[in-house]
């Protein structure tokens, strides 16, 4: 397990969500940046799967990145994931989840290769 590109990733995840819901558009373009190359180390290196430890991670946008980033994957999951914080998170973060979801089911996202959400 790589933890350092996995820490790395949660961190990133974490600035995207506060940076988010601060409006801080600088922090958010940084953050999303970093997490499309962390990501596509972890695909490069075949640790990817280690996303699905953060699908329960205290963190909505942990939690929001890692199904994301997991739906070529483990489509069932990820979703069941990015529905339930759209259900229960009232902020900007719910619905980003909602429209993670909304995209990948009209098929207009793709990870992989692209790294990029």
């Amino acid at each position: 397990m790589n933890n350092t590109l996995l820490e790395r990733y949660r961190i990133a995840a974490v600035n995207h969500g506060q940076g988010t819901l601060s409006g801080d558009y600088k922090e958010v373009n940084k953050s999303h940046d970093a997490l499309s190359v962390l990501f596509n180390e972890m695909c490069e290196c075949g640790t990817d799967c280690e996303l699905l430890t953060l699908l329960d991670d205290v963190d909505v946008s942990v939690r929001t990145w890692a199904a994301a980033h997991t739906l070529e994957t483990n489509e069932a999951e990820a979703l069941t994931t990015l529905r339930f914080i759209a259900k229960s998170e009232k902020s900007i973060l719910g619905m980003n989840a909602r429209i993670t979801a909304e995209e990948w089911e009209k098929g207009n996202l793709r990870f992989r290769d692209r790294g990029q959400l």
